[in-house]
């Protein structure tokens, strides 16, 4: 998750503010922004892979008990014109941006009805609303806004 300035603010914010967290993204460990803290916890993988999903929330239950909140917030971006896409192109927005919300969003809400409560964020993309002129983007709005 942490990649980009939004996720590393969202986790940021999050533990400035005392929460719990569990941040993921490719190769998390190694490349974290984050200070050590027992308030959170890293998970390395791909959210498109079903089983990245199942570690992030198997790691939020055991290590805090619970999930309060999912954010939504895994992102590719592939600027290049439409008919310019490659297969695997496509392969890659679409396991990102939909397969791996769907997984981790499955999985969360299961253990949410659980505990009786909790909530999911689903953070897009502003091209969705408000695209650039001259950036290639009509298949990250269209998966994004899906």
């Amino acid at each position: 998750m942490p990649r980009e300035g939004s996720e590393r603010g969202l986790v940021e914010a999050f533990l400035k503010r005392g929460y719990n967290v569990v941040a993921n993204s490719r190769h998390i460990t190694k490349a974290s922004p984050f200070a050590a803290s027992s308030n959170l916890a890293l998970v390395d993988g791909d959210i498109g892979d079903r089983s990245t999903a199942v570690k992030i929330v198997d790691t939020a239950v055991s290590k805090f008990g619970k999930i309060d909140v999912l954010i939504n917030n895994a992102g590719v971006f592939i600027p290049k014109p439409f008919t310019e896409y490659t297969t695997e192109d496509f392969d890659t927005l679409v396991s990102t941006t939909l397969a791996g919300f769907l997984y981790v969003s499955q999985l969360a809400i299961r253990q949410m009805l659980q505990q009786k409560s909790g909530s999911i964020i689903n953070i897009s993309t502003t091209l969705v609303d408000q695209p650039i002129a001259g950036v290639g983007a009509a298949v990250q709005i269209m998966l994004k806004g899906a």
